[in-house]
């Protein structure tokens, strides 16, 4: 499949290659030339020669991913994960190129990425409204929700950038990454590690299962510290 989008793409540039890119801004992810309509973004991004003209140019391509979704929801056709991972790898590109902005046109930018997201969640919002009244998947439902809490945690660090250039740099080049926060830990994850630890004999760290094992010198199959003195040397004559 690869082999064959490449040779339509090159076939495509080189006899009439105008017509087959413009036809291909209108496929969706379900249909043919959207591989070449995605390549030509990618490529199109080269063409800007300064930061904030690509900031700008990827919050577009944001709000094409936007329009997709939405095409796809009022079409009842699935909207392939490859979207949204797309959106927010647009997103968080446009914030990390913000970073090395001077602090000028760095409120500049962030000022109209901002504008972008609120249009965005505006977007999805209505987007949201849709799918609930023509009863769609819970699967399209869970995908809506999860952009949405994207957009939102976006739109809180732009926020919070424009009080504090220094706390944006360092939060878009250490903190995010295409929408995984690096410092959060799946509870699963914790949660089989206390079970292999335990399995392997480890200690328990929990003080409520420790202070289980040493109380046992009360019934007498414990070894507390009591029992030891109880039973000390004057016992060893007895039978």
């Amino acid at each position: 499949m690869n082999v064959v989008l490449s040779i339509l793409v090159v076939a495509g540039l080189l006899f009439g290659g105008g017509a087959t890119v413009s036809a291909a801004q209108d496929d969706l992810p379900n249909e043919p030339l959207y591989a070449i309509k995605t390549w030509t973004e990618d490529l199109s991004l080269q063409f800007r020669h300064t930061p904030e003209e690509k900031v700008m140019r990827l919050m577009d391509l944001a709000q094409v991913r936007i329009q997709e979704m939405t095409r796809l929801s009022e079409a009842g056709e699935p909207v392939p994960d490859q979207v949204k991972l797309r959106l927010e790898q647009h997103i968080q590109q446009a914030l990390q190129l913000c970073t090395n902005m001077d602090d000028p046109t760095l409120e500049r930018a962030l000022l109209q990425i901002r504008d972008r997201l609120q249009e965005q969640d505006r977007d999805m919002e209505q987007l949201q409204l849709h799918t609930q009244d023509q009863l769609q998947t819970q699967d399209q439902l869970q995908l809506q929700t999860q952009t949405r809490t994207m957009l939102h945690e976006r739109l809180q660090l732009v926020e919070d950038g424009l009080l504090n250039h220094e706390m944006f740099r360092n939060a878009a080049q250490n903190g995010f990454q295409y929408g995984q926060d690096e410092d959060a830990t799946p509870p699963v994850q914790n949660q089989n590690q206390n079970q292999n630890e335990q399995q392997n004999g480890e200690p328990n760290p929990d003080p409520g299962s420790n202070s289980n094992d040493s109380g046992g010198g009360n019934n007498g199959n414990g070894s507390g510290g009591s029992n030891t003195n109880d039973n000390g040397s004057g016992g060893g004559g007895k039978p």
